[in-house]
């Protein structure tokens, strides 16, 4: 009488699925954390981006302005409104008073933005800049 191979059970075949599961799940996890993380980062990039442009424009519209870097930071920190979690730095060239018509005025925003997946595999934060020229009027 001749000897049949075992047929392979369903705890064999659940085992296999269960160790495939275990050795791609961290790599999935950590795709969907990058996408995140990057989603955050252009967004956090686009108010920044947004909030240099309504600086330059308040520049551009009071040249004259005795407080013209308190305000423009102001204004441009009210743009923010949080969007970025650490405090930026802003910067208006030329940030002399008054501003002489048609010059161009620059503001310039940068900040630090901490990536979740960085913070996982132990790297730094990413340094993000966004700045904006404008004619004075």
């Amino acid at each position: 009488m001749l000897h049949q191979p075992a047929k392979p059970t369903t705890n064999h075949k659940r085992g296999q699925a269960l160790v495939e599961l275990a050795l791609i799940l961290p790599v999935l996890v950590l795709l969907a954390m990058g996408t995140l993380d990057l989603g955050r980062a252009f967004g956090a990039y686009l108010s920044m981006a947004n909030a240099a442009r309504e600086g330059a424009m308040y520049a551009s519209l009071h040249p004259s302005d005795a407080n013209l870097v308190a305000d423009v930071t102001s204004v441009v920190l009210a743009e923010l409104n949080g969007a970025v979690p650490a405090t930026p730095s802003i910067t208006i060239t030329p940030s002399s008073v008054p501003l002489p018509r048609g010059s161009s005025v620059r503001v310039t925003v940068r900040a630090t933005f901490s990536l979740l997946t960085t913070a996982i595999l132990g790297l730094g934060s990413v340094s993000l800049q966004a700045s904006s020229t404008v004619v004075v009027q």
